[in-house]
């Protein structure tokens, strides 16, 4: 309250948030913790108001090291009956009502204990005042000896010198002793009147605990926490002898930072251990297997292979953690089979990463050794990784040493081993050896890469074997051979007939092509009827006659394949141009420039295609020359242009970038490109690269591209003139090569312009330096607009010219479902800015300054990795907070913040703050099958988690709440908690759902199915790819999609 300019001071303490003011506390009762951190008690009291079962609360804290709180129950008012209930039963009750105000508060302020009263604060006892309130210095007073056991630890402390080591009390009940019993000498750990001891000293940052030594941060040794890490402990037979078969119960990990392993990290001189039966938990079993690894025996691998191979339930983690604490064993060989073992729980780029490291010891230690690894215990991740690595590392090979490039031979190896092994990724290792013997490198590494492809190729045509030349015809019984199934039209000529029937009689070729178009089907002549084959000669071009081989099965369906007879080009030509359409074509993640490639015979001088049916852009042109014409169709088909111009160039750029700029396409004419008509359809494919030179000049490449392409199609058809300029070629070439080898590309293209002949040519189509300049600086200051942006905009604008009087939910839906026609997601993790681009062009195009402002700054901090797309709640916050928003902006920030979100759901951004940090949230409304509907949103408040606590009981599942978890609940219309479920943050990536609870009452209605759909669009935007469960509601689960992974010890869905 104020007057004219004198405040009246009330010592209350508040804070500002979003234009609101709220009280905190009173000044008064303001405490600093042991370490001065401020705390509000009153705040975090006031959390515990809505709990029914709370009738007074009081924190303590001031000066200590934690937080405590004193509870009074209301017996009168608890929905539970907490006179009847048993003692484990209340401290489940109020355990979780702390754990859920914690999750609500910062790390310094929340409670570590509590202690329920029994009788509450009175103002008799001089413990509140007149209106209520505490007297905080007479509650500390008459509740000392119930407060003062709180703080008691609940460990022995033993020193020598500075040093102090930490027992906890329930190790001392499980050795039968008493804490008076314990001795150490600062070197000897003892239990008088027992004969186990534990070796434990300390020497400078060290110390040495049984058998093994640890680096160690601090004074004190938590024996406590060295047990909670058994990844620290395993292996250590002289710690777990001294503390007996207990830990071995251990049911999770908790790390232990200020401790690491400093020795053993190489083999030791261990004695060999004896497992015991009677200990039959999974963590004895790695502690034995760890203690053998240690002591070199090699018959370890086996056994700990079985292990790993089974189920680990929630050890996966902790098996690696353990494991890699002696990855530098001094045998080269236990490493390599360290590696095999652990391989199925490793992801893919740990597992190259720990293959890279053994091979390197290897080499130092014996160069003459050769490198083997059982390619058998890898999976697809593993396989990806592989040639990730490759393909990185390809791009600098020449700056590679010796030992590098010894280790890019064995890669090379293991790759075409794979694919031979597992015949549906022979593709990816097919065009990976092709794209190192395409290259500049090495001869050494040419000569491998090529062993290695032939190894492939004979692998995969071992397993894929050849058809039969007879068969019987299973409903006549009669006898037929290929000569029965081909049919040729009248359009092929003898001498045809004759090569293509000896390559179908001699070769696989039917049957290796099929498998690699179709659903890896493997056809033989069995599954083909008499006259099941039918073959056109489709044209004869750049010396090859092209013939179309369209084949029937009888269980298999349809196929379609493209047969190419070499009528005039040299073997080595030839050779040449199969491996470059290997390239061109599907490899690994590569979208293909040309036909999928089949195989090829050189023997008969022929290769096989996948057939794929369209005509080019030239002959789609002249068929509609008529329509091009057509002045009131002007506007259609100069978009239409700017599509094939777009399309066009980036697919003539991918194939210039595909042969590492050495190449061309010449000339790059709409005769040779099949593009979909539809500009949200990707797919553009060349009919023939037969014609690639090689590039003398970037310049004479660009300039080749506007006049050969754009230019002299225009010229033919003057209705699609001035559609596009330099800036789409530009950008289309950013696209084809990503966005920091575009720029260096226009940075040469800058230099050669350079030239006086060049800058003339080039001025007089309108190619300058300064254009480059302003196209780059545009790109630095606004990210790229890409081709699928730009004409999603395009397509939203003229919807909304048709359609001005559309509602929110109407325009919501068109936003997304162009999104998702143009497969803009796909864009996000080169062009990070692409989700917030298309809302500016689109609903926010014509809003506030400040908002469009705020837009842009996010574009730029996602171009300069600042701001992640996956990650933009707490930005989106802050602008929320600043600056005033309408209800149509609210509406659209919404869905651009959620993607999820359905263009008719009901949602509501809602801030909610958890200690010092806001939190936006989504609300999403959801109808059921009882008609009802529902909210489905995170908590709000403590009350909320604790009542999840109860439904967990009721449903006899017993869920441990703590400051990690997060929660999704869903409520119906009169905001009371039907069900819910939580989970924890494993990895980056990775997120493990603990418990899914409904209310009996709100079961069988699909509250559980749209819960969890929503938890999935959540997550997925949140970049969480995989979700990890325990064995508990199997079938559940398994509708759900979820799927058994030993990687994770549980079942898990893969996002």
């Amino acid at each position: 309250m104020f007057k004219r300019t004198l405040w009246f001071h009330t010592e209350d303490i508040f804070e500002e948030r979003n234009g609101h003011f709220f009280i905190v506390d009173r000044k008064k009762d303001i405490y600093k913790n042991s370490r001065g951190q401020t705390i509000a008690p009153q705040k975090i009291e006031n959390l515990f108001q809505d709990f029914d079962s709370v009738k007074s609360v009081y924190l303590v804290g001031d000066g200590r090291e934690f937080n405590t709180v004193l509870i009074y129950p209301d017996y009168e008012n608890s929905p539970v009956d907490l006179r009847r209930t048993d003692e484990q039963g209340i401290r489940d009750i109020f355990s979780s009502m702390i754990l859920s105000v914690n999750s609500f508060l910062s790390s310094f302020e929340r409670i570590v204990n509590y202690v329920i009263i029994n009788r509450d604060f009175s103002a008799e006892k001089g413990e509140l005042t007149p209106k209520g309130t505490f007297k905080r210095k007479n509650v500390l007073k008459n509740f000392k000896d119930i407060i003062d056991p709180l703080y008691e630890k609940n460990y022995v402390s033993l020193y020598s010198g500075s040093k102090e080591i930490r027992i906890p009390n329930w190790l001392l009940r499980e050795k039968g002793t008493v804490r008076t019993n314990l001795r150490w000498d600062g070197n000897t750990l003892s239990i008088t009147e027992q004969s186990v001891t534990l070796s434990l000293s300390w020497s400078g940052s060290k110390v040495k605990v049984g058998d093994y030594a640890y680096v160690i941060e601090i004074d004190i040794l938590d024996i406590e926490s060295l047990i909670q890490s058994p990844n620290l402990w395993l292996g250590n037979s002289g710690f777990t002898d001294f503390t007996g078969p207990s830990v071995f119960r251990l049911k999770e990990s908790e790390p232990y930072d200020s401790l690491k392993i400093d020795e053993p990290q190489s083999g030791t001189s261990f004695n060999k251990a004896t497992i015991d039966e009677k200990i039959d938990t999974l963590l004895y079993k790695l502690h034995w297997a760890v203690r053998q690894f240690l002591s070199d025996d090699p018959g370890v691998f086996k056994p700990l292979s079985t292990l790993v191979d089974g189920d680990l339930g929630n050890w996966s983690g902790t098996i690696i953690d353990t494991f890699m604490n002696y990855q530098s064993h001094s045998n080269p060989h236990f490493r390599i089979k360290m590696i095999e073992s652990l391989a199925p729980l490793l992801s893919g780029d740990f597992l190259v990463s720990m293959i890279h490291s053994a091979y390197l010891y290897q080499r130092r230690k014996d160069k003459a050794k050769g490198f083997s690894f059982d390619i058998t215990r890898t999976n697809d991740d593993h396989y990806q990784a592989l040639i990730h690595y490759l393909k990185d590392i390809h791009q600098d090979i020449g700056n590679a040493d010796g030992d590098e490039q010894e280790f890019v031979k064995t890669l090379l190896l293991m790759v075409s081993d794979f694919g031979t092994i597992h015949p549906t990724r022979f593709l990816w290792a097919r065009a990976e050896l092709i794209g190192w013997q395409l290259s500049d490198i090495p001869k050494p590494l040419y000569s491998t890469a090529q062993k290695a492809y032939y190894a492939l190729i004979k692998g995969f045509r071992s397993w894929i074997g050849k058809s039969a030349s007879l068969t019987v015809d299973p409903e006549s019984g009669e006898e037929y051979s290929w000569n029965d199934v081909v049919n040729f039209d009248e359009n092929v000529r003898q001498g045809h007939q004759k090569r293509l029937m000896e390559s179908i009689n001699e070769t696989s070729m039917i049957r290796e092509s099929i498998f690699l178009f179709s659903k890896n089907y493997i056809v033989g002549l069995n599954d083909i009827p008499k006259g099941g084959i039918w073959i056109t000669h489709l044209g004869t071009r750049n010396n090859k006659s092209v013939f179309r081989i369209l084949l029937r099965t009888r269980s298999f369906g349809t196929h379609n394949l493209v047969v190419n007879l070499n009528e005039g080009w040299d073997r080595a030509f030839l050779d040449e141009e199969t491996k470059w359409l290997i390239t061109m074509g599907s490899g690994f993640k590569d979208t293909p420039l040309v036909e999928n490639f089949g195989g090829y015979w050189p023997e008969h001088q022929l290769y096989t295609e996948e057939y794929i049916q369209g005509e080019t852009l030239a002959t789609y042109l002249k068929r509609n020359k008529k329509d091009i014409r057509d002045e009131a169709k002007v506007d259609r088909w100069q978009m239409r242009w700017l599509h094939f111009i777009w399309n066009g160039i980036q697919a003539y750029q991918e194939f210039w970038n595909r042969t590492n700029f050495k190449l061309s396409i010449q000339p790059p004419a709409p005769e040779n490109l099949i593009i979909p008509q539809h500009d949200y359809k990707t797919g553009t494919r060349l009919i023939s690269i037969s014609g690639r030179k090689p590039i003398v000049s970037i310049a004479e490449h660009f300039l080749s591209l506007y006049t050969d392409y754009i230019v002299r199609t225009e010229q033919k058809y003057p209705g699609l003139n001035h559609m596009s300029d330099w800036e789409v070629i530009f950008t289309a070439t950013l696209q084809a090569v990503k966005v920091t080898q575009g720029k260096d590309l226009l940075e040469q293209l800058k230099l050669e312009l350079g030239s006086r002949t060049l800058k003339k040519k080039c001025k007089l189509t309108g190619l300058t330096i300064e254009r480059i300049d302003q196209f780059l600086n545009d790109i630095d200051r606004f990210g790229v607009l890409t081709k699928p942006v730009v004409f999603a905009s395009l397509r939203y604008e003229r919807w909304l010219d048709l359609n001005p009087e559309a509602t929110l939910q109407a325009r919501a839906s068109i936003l997304q479902e162009l999104y998702a026609d143009y497969d803009l997601d796909s864009l996000l993790d080169d062009y990070p800015e692409t989700r917030v681009r298309f809302f500016m062009m689109t609903c926010f195009k014509e809003n506030n300054a400040d908002l469009l402002n705020e837009f842009q700054s996010m574009v730029r901090d996602m171009r300069q990795n600042k701001l992640s797309p996956w990650n933009i709640q707490e930005r989106i916050s802050e602008i929320q907070s600043s600056i005033e928003l309408n209800e149509e902006e609210t509406f659209f920030l919404a869905r651009m913040l959620f993607p999820h979100v359905d263009a008719a759901d009901y949602v509501e951004l809602v801030t909610t703050t958890h200690g010092q940090e806001a939190r936006l949230n989504l609300v999403y409304q959801t109808e059921c099958r009882d008609g009802q509907l529902y909210r489905i949103r995170p908590p709000f408040l403590p009350k909320e988690i604790a009542q999840f606590h109860s439904i967990l009981s009721e449903s006899a599942l017993s869920g441990t709440f703590t400051a990690e978890h997060e929660f999704l609940f869903a409520f119906n219309s009169r905001n009371r908690l039907a069900g819910g479920l939580y989970w924890k943050n494993m990895e980056k990536d990775r997120i493990h759902l603990e418990w899914v609870a409904v209310r009996q009452k709100y079961q069988k209605i699909a509250l559980s199915k749209r819960l969890m759909a929503d938890f999935y669009k959540r997550m997925k935007h949140r970049g969480i790819q995989a979700i990890t469960v325990g064995f508990y509601l199997e079938k559940f689960f398994f509708r759900q999609g979820f799927k058994i992974d030993k990687r994770y010890g549980g079942l898990v869905k893969k996002l």
